[in-house]
């Protein structure tokens, strides 16, 4: 037994501490709805005092880097997890914009009921300002992948396209 946690410690050193771009996770000391820009050690530690009291800080180069914070607050189901995506504004490339929305788990009435505080940290670039959307639309093909295929039915897209044509007024 003291081999395994030996040996679970040493591998937890191994892995260097700014080896992390996301975070997330069901249970958080901050228990109301919250997003937040992190650009600088202070507020970083603050808030992570507030989610996590007596962790480690996990660390943050703020001269490259920042932070984008996603709390829920409160849920009464287990399985709840928040799903983020970060992007560069395509009008304005110093802004990153974060786009996120709660996802509940895939198989209705199969979580427990307990409270749960789920949250997101991702890592991102330094911008010079950071917006938060939510419940965006996600759909992300991965690095490599094909684009999502388009699930409009085009013949009710083209019933409702000749219904502008000749708008009615009755």
């Amino acid at each position: 037994m003291k081999n395994a946690l030996l040996v679970v410690s040493l591998l937890a050193a191994a892995v260097p501490a700014a080896a992390w771009d996301r975070l997330d996770g069901q249970y958080s000391g901050v228990r109301s709805f919250h997003t937040e820009a992190v650009t600088d050690e202070a507020s970083w530690r603050a808030l992570w005092a507030r989610h996590a009291p007596g962790q480690p800080v996990p660390e943050v180069r703020f001269d490259s880097e920042q932070v984008a914070a996603v709390f829920l607050g409160q849920t009464q189901s287990a399985g709840v997890r928040v799903e983020a995506e970060v992007t560069a504004d395509p009008l304005d490339p110093s802004r990153v914009v974060v786009f996120y929305r709660p996802v509940r788990p895939s198989r209705p009435g199969f979580a427990a009921t307990v409270m749960a505080s789920p949250f997101v940290f991702v890592k991102t670039r330094r911008a010079s300002e950071t917006v938060f959307e939510a419940d965006a639309v996600m759909s992300v093909p991965a690095p490599g992948g094909r684009a999502p295929s388009n699930p409009v039915d085009e013949r009710r897209m083209r019933t409702m396209l000749d219904g502008l044509a000749d708008p009615s007024f009755d």
